[in-house]
Parts: C-alpha cells; structure tokens; sequence
C-alpha cells in the first residue's frame, strides 16, 4: 500500500500514477497502466471585475463587467447594498457565464454600492469584486396635484383654495399666487399637514389665480398646476 498527500491547492485538476516492480538487482518490470486521480476543487475562482456602468434619467443603472476566467466558472452573483447600510443583498445569480450586463433599478434615489462573486463548478466563491459605488439623483418628473379647486366667499371676504396630492414623502407644500396679469410669486410655504387656506388679501373686481407645488424628501418638485377665480 503506498499513501501520498497532494496540495489541493494547485491548479492541475487531475494526478496520474503508475507503478513499476524492481528486482534485487535493480532490474524494472515494465510500467502498470496509469490511473486517473481527479483531486477535491479547493482551488476558487478569479474575481470578475467591473467595467463599465451608465444611470439613465428614471433611475435604472446598467452595469457592465468582466466575468471570471476561471475555466470551470459556473455563476456569476451580483450583489448591492444601500451605503447606509452594512448588509450585502442578492440581487441577481447568472448561471450562463456569458452574460456580462444586468440593469437593476433600486426602489429610491441614494448611494448604492455593488459587488460581484464568481462561483466554480464545485462551489468554491471567488474574493468579492472591488465594490462599485453609484449614486442616483432622480430626474424623472412628479406628477402635478390631483386637484386643485379655488372658490370665492364673498359673505366671508375669502378665497377657499383646497389642493390634493397623490405622492409619497413630502415635506412641504408651496402656493403661488398673482392678481391679474402680474407674475406668479410664493404666497406659502407650508407643511403637508394642510390641505387648502383661505385667502383674505383680496379685493373685488380682481381675477386670482392660484398654484400649488410639493417639494418631496428626495429633493424633487411636483409639476405645476394652477386654477384661476374671479372675485
């Protein structure tokens, strides 16, 4: 019986062994046929890297990389983390090794980053890529109020304006005002708490009219929307 310990760390993936017989006098038997000893995976792959990547107005990222050229590459994972956060998520596992883009759009604006995990046919996992950090500024348009009504109370010497939003996350609300042909300028600015005011700086015989904006967490504003009254 003969033992050998192999380094499973080398890159050749199989051994082969023969055996001989020597007599007292040195004389050799011819060789035994060779046998195939296929050596334990331990060995992972290279790490892909990053190598391009563009962030279009609404917000998608499309990342473009190089994959691992390990010969026994079976998956290419994809990972991405909010910056403010210390945890790593899947966001997408490739097991067609020719695929080298994804596009992913997260669910809001911020600083995200990713990395890539190359995985071989026996499971071994590459070193994580070098993280990719990309921030994303939304452009994309908010739409307007959903309604916007102005009402003159002339027993109460008022205009009643009431405004409706159909949006998430805003921090304030600003409303314009003008009399007649004059520009619009801000009459408010107040929180979303509030749904409508009542305008007592008026005087008969002028046509107001009115617009309402929300300016939302992420920066953005809503698109404009203005009603006209006649007092």
């Amino acid at each position: 019986m003969y033992s050998e310990k192999l380094n499973l760390t080398t890159l050749n993936e199989k051994i082969y062994f023969a055996v001989i017989a020597l007599d007292q006098r040195m004389n050799q038997s011819k060789r035994s046929e060779f046998i195939e000893v296929v050596k334990p995976d331990k060995v992972p792959p290279s790490s892909p890297v990053f190598k391009n990547y563009a962030v279009s107005e609404d917000g998608t990222i499309k990342l473009q990389w190089i994959n691992s050229n390990s010969e026994d590459l079976a998956a290419t994972r994809i990972f991405r983390r909010n910056m403010n956060e210390q945890q790593w998520h899947l966001i997408k596992e490739f097991n067609d090794t020719t695929i080298d883009v994804l596009e992913d759009k997260p669910d809001s604006v911020g600083s995200y980053a990713y990395t890539l995990l190359a995985v071989d046919d026996a499971g071994n996992e590459s070193q994580p890529s070098h993280p990719l950090a990309i921030s994303i500024r939304s452009t994309g348009k908010v739409q307007p109020a959903k309604k916007l009504t102005a009402e003159a109370d002339r027993d109460k010497k008022v205009i009643l304006v009431k405004w409706q939003f159909d949006l998430k996350d805003i921090v304030e609300i600003t409303i314009y005002r003008t009399v007649g042909k004059d520009p619009f300028t801000v009459y408010q600015v107040i929180t979303p708490d509030f749904d409508s005011l009542e305008d007592t700086e008026i005087k008969v015989n002028n046509i107001y009219r009115y617009a309402v904006r929300a300016t939302l967490k992420d920066g953005r504003m809503s698109e404009w929307k203005e009603v006209k009254v006649e007092y």
